[in-house]
């Protein structure tokens, strides 16, 4: 018998696992795109034209364009739970950071970090769900 067998939830703790991965979802959905609709406020909080602003959007979609093939490596090497929780977390801070920078390159950076870190939730959304039925 195989010493590793997934584990099957039930009642509260089925329903707790589903809302965190719908919440991750929506988070890091509503991430990508929010941008798009805050563009115009983020260039005149940090001074910057239209071209400058954008690279705001990019990098966040270049930093996620990257991570997704390592994902599956990665959750190998951290385990697919922990690498999951890491990103959700370090997602969670950077938005924070996005949201206190004060120049554009700041926001860039911080940017570039939030989404490398969302490429598990875009990668593998359904899995803890999957797991835990």
């Amino acid at each position: 018998m195989d010493a590793r067998q997934d584990v099957v939830e039930f009642g509260t703790r089925r329903m707790l696992i589903v809302a965190a991965v719908m919440a991750a979802t929506l988070m890091q959905t509503l991430d990508s795109t929010i941008t798009n609709v805050a563009l115009p406020t983020i260039q005149g909080n940090v001074g910057a034209g239209q071209q400058e602003a954008t690279w705001v959007i990019t990098a966040y979609t270049i930093a996620a364009i990257v991570v997704i093939p390592l994902t599956p490596w990665l959750q190998d090497r951290f385990g697919r739970r922990s690498y999951y929780v890491a990103s959700i977390a370090g997602f969670t801070l950077a938005s924070v950071m996005c949201g206190m920078s004060a120049s554009l390159g700041t926001l860039t950076f911080w940017r570039i970090i939030q989404g490398r870190l969302p490429a598990t939730v875009q990668y593998e959304n359904d899995a803890p769900i999957l797991a835990s039925h």
